[in-house]
C-alpha cells in the first residue's frame, strides 16, 4: 500500500525526470541546469534513503524551509516561470499539505516560498517592473496551488476520519448483531427446552463455539440448600455439551466458596490470573482442573443467583478481553433463559404434584372411602348381632373380608394408577352395581340404561362418565335412604347426557353442598360440562349432567 511519504518521493523523482526530459528536448544544458539537476538528485536521494525524515519534519517544521529555498533557487537560475523545474519546485508545498494535513500550513509554506522567490527576483534584477509583475503572478499561482492542495488534504483527512468512524460503527453493529443473534438462539432454545439441561447445553455451545472460549463449565445454584450442583462442561472442539461432573459433587455456598462466592456476592465477572483454586472444596477444584487463568461469570436473575459459569482455555492461552466484554452483556440474557426455564420446570413439578394429589384424593373418595364405609357398616351390624347370632356374624365377617381385600386392591390401583379396563354399556352397569355392594350389604334397586353409541366416545370421556355416575349413585346410597336409583346415559351427536335419579329423602335447595357433590362438580368441570342438581325434602334428588363432545 502506498503511503503519503512514498507518494511524495515518487512525485519528486517523476518531476525531476520530467525536467530532464523537457530540457533535453529543448536542447538547453547550461551550467545552471546541470547544477540544478545535481542539487535536486541529491535532495531526492536524501529524502528516499532517510527513513525517519518525515517524522523529523513533522517534529521540526522549519526544516521544510530548506526544501523551499532549493525550489526557489532552481526557479531563479533555470528560467523562472519557464523553468523545467517548475513542477519539482512545488514539492515542498505538497509535503506541507500531506505531512501536516491542514490547509493553513500549506498556505504558510506557499507564502514563504513566494516571499523567498520574490526576494531572489528582486535581488537579482532590481526594481524591474515587468519582472516584478511576472514574479507576483508566480507567487499568486503558488498561493492558489497551495490553497487547492491544502483544501484537498483537509477533505482527504475528513474523508479518512469519516471512513474510520464508519468502520468503527460497522464493527459495533457487527458486535450488536452477534449479540442479538446469540439472544435469539437463546430464546429459541428457551421455547424448545423442556429441561434445564437443554438450556445449559445451549449456553455452553454459544460460549465455546461463538465466543471462542476453550472450555466452559456451568453449574446450577440451588437456593434452597444453598449449593451449586448439576455441573455441565463443554469444550470448543466438541459438538455437544455432554460431559458431566458427578451429581454428588455439590459445592456448598456456606463457609469459604472462594472466587465463586466472590462472583455471586458482587454480581461481577471475576478474572483469576494467579492460579488460585476456584473454591475451598478440594474435590471440585480437582475435578474442574482449571489452568492458571480463568474467569467466573455469575448468572443472576432479579438479584437471585441461578447459575455460575466458569471459562478458561485448557491450552494455556490468555482469555481475550473482547470476549469477556461481550460475555458481560451476554450473561444477563443467559441468566434470564436459565432462570425462566428453572422457574417453569419448578412450577410444572409443583402443578404435577398438586394434580396427582387431587387425583388420589378423588379416587380414594370414589372407591376406597366407599369400601371403608361398607366395612364400618358391616362391623356395626356384626356388633349388633353378637352374641345371639354367631353364624350370621361369621357370614358377615366373610363378606367384610372380601370387601377389605377389594379395598386393598383398589388402593393399590389408585397409587400405581394403571390403565382401567374399557367401559362398554354392560361393564358400566356391572361396575356401578359392584360399587353399591361395596358400601351397602343390601343396596337399593339399580336401573342402568344406555342409549346411543357409547363405544364412539373416547376412553377418557367414557371413564369420566363412569366416575360421575358412580359418585352420584354413591351419594344416593349413602345419604338419601333411597330404595331405587335410576341411571340414564344418552349419547347424542353433540353432547352426552347423564341422569341419576333416586327416590330418597332429598334435601333443601339452600343446604351447603357436601364433599361428594363438590367432587362430582369438579369432575364435570374437568370434562367441560355443566351439572344441575334438583332436590326437595321427601321428593328425592335428580342429578343432570351435560358434556359436549
Amino acid at each position: 500500500m502506498l503511503t503519503t511519504t512514498r507518494l511524495l518521493i515518487i512525485y519528486r523523482w517523476a518531476a525531476l525526470i520530467l525536467a530532464v526530459s523537457y530540457a533535453t528536448a529543448d536542447g538547453g544544458h547550461d551550467e545552471h541546469f546541470l547544477a540544478g539537476v545535481a542539487a535536486a538528485t541529491a535532495a531526492n536521494l536524501l529524502v528516499t534513503l532517510w527513513r525517519g525524515l518525515d517524522a523529523l519534519v513533522r517534529r521540526f517544521p522549519l526544516l521544510l524551509s530548506l526544501d523551499l529555498m532549493l525550489g526557489v533557487l532552481l526557479l531563479r537560475f533555470t528560467g523562472g516561470a519557464t523553468s523545467p523545474f517548475y513542477a519539482y519546485a512545488l514539492s515542498p508545498m505538497l509535503a506541507a499539505a500531506f505531512l501536516f494535513r491542514w490547509a493553513r500550513g500549506t498556505v504558510v509554506a506557499a507564502g514563504a516560498f513566494g516571499g523567498l522567490y520574490g526576494l531572489v527576483i528582486l535581488a537579482s534584477t532590481g526594481w524591474n517592473l515587468s519582472l516584478l509583475l511576472q514574479a507576483s503572478g508566480h507567487i499568486a499561482t503558488f498561493l492558489l496551488l497551495a490553497g487547492t492542495f491544502g483544501y484537498l488534504t483537509v477533505m482527504n483527512t475528513r474523508l479518512q476520519l469519516a471512513h474510520d468512524e464508519l468502520a468503527r460503527q460497522q464493527a459495533d453493529l457487527a458486535a450488536s448483531y452477534q449479540r442479538l443473534t446469540d439472544i435469539y438462539e437463546l430464546n429459541q432454545a428457551l421455547q424448545a427446552a423442556v429441561e434445564v439441561q437443554e438450556v445449559q447445553s445451549c449456553i455452553l455451545q454459544l460460549v465455546t463455539q461463538r465466543m471462542g472460549f476453550g472450555r466452559a463449565i456451568l453449574g446450577i445454584v440451588d437456593t434452597s440448600d444453598p449449593a451449586i450442583s448439576q455441573w455441565l462442561i463443554a469444550r470448543r472442539d466438541q459438538q455437544a455439551a455432554d460431559e458431566k461432573m458427578s451429581y454428588l459433587a455439590r459445592l456448598p455456598l456456606s463457609g469459604d466458596p472462594g472466587p465463586i462466592g466472590e462472583a455471586l456476592q458482587t454480581n461481577r465477572v471475576v478474572l483469576v490470573a494467579d492460579g488460585r483454586p476456584v473454591c475451598g472444596h478440594q474435590t471440585i477444584s480437582t475435578q474442574l482442573g482449571l489452568g492458571s487463568e480463568y474467569a467466573i461469570v455469575p448468572l443472576v436473575l432479579r438479584e437471585h443467583p441461578v447459575g455460575i459459569l466458569i471459562l478458561d482455555n485448557p491450552d494455556g492461552t490468555a482469555l481475550e478481553p473482547e470476549g469477556l466484554r461481550q460475555l458481560d452483556i451476554f450473561r444477563n440474557q443467559a441468566a434470564v433463559a436459565l432462570g425462566t426455564t428453572m422457574l417453569c420446570v419448578d412450577r410444572a413439578q409443583r402443578l404435577a404434584v398438586s394434580e396427582e394429589r387431587d387425583r388420589i384424593a378423588r379416587d380414594v373418595h370414589d372407591t376406597v372411602s366407599q369400601s371403608l364405609f361398607g366395612i364400618i357398616y358391616g362391623l356395626e351390624a356384626c356388633i349388633r348381632m353378637l352374641p345371639g347370632a354367631p353364624e350370621h356374624v361369621k357370614g358377615e365377617l366373610v363378606q367384610i373380608q372380601r370387601l377389605a381385600a377389594a379395598a386393598r386392591a383398589e388402593l393399590r390401583r389408585v397409587i400405581l394408577n394403571p390403565a382401567l379396563p374399557d367401559l362398554g354399556p354392560g361393564r358400566l352397569k356391572q361396575e356401578l352395581l359392584n360399587a353399591t355392594r361395596r358400601i351397602c350389604p343390601k343396596p337399593p334397586s339399580l336401573d342402568v340404561s344406555v342409549s346411543g353409541d357409547l363405544e364412539s366416545l373416547d376412553y377418557r370421556l367414557r371413564y369420566g362418565l363412569f366416575a360421575i355416575a358412580r359418585e352420584a349413585v354413591m351419594n344416593a346410597v349413602k345419604h338419601s335412604g333411597a330404595s331405587q336409583v335410576r341411571v340414564c346415559v344418552n349419547v347424542a351427536p353433540a353432547e352426552v347426557e347423564v341422569l341419576v335419579r333416586d327416590d330418597g329423602c332429598g334435601f333443601p335447595a339452600d343446604r351447603q353442598v357436601g364433599y361428594g357433590l363438590a367432587i362430582l362438580e369438579s369432575k364435570v368441570s374437568e370434562l367441560g360440562g355443566d351439572v344441575n342438581i334438583l332436590s326437595k325434602p321427601g321428593a328425592g334428588t335428580t342429578v343432570l349432567v351435560r358434556i359436549p363432545w
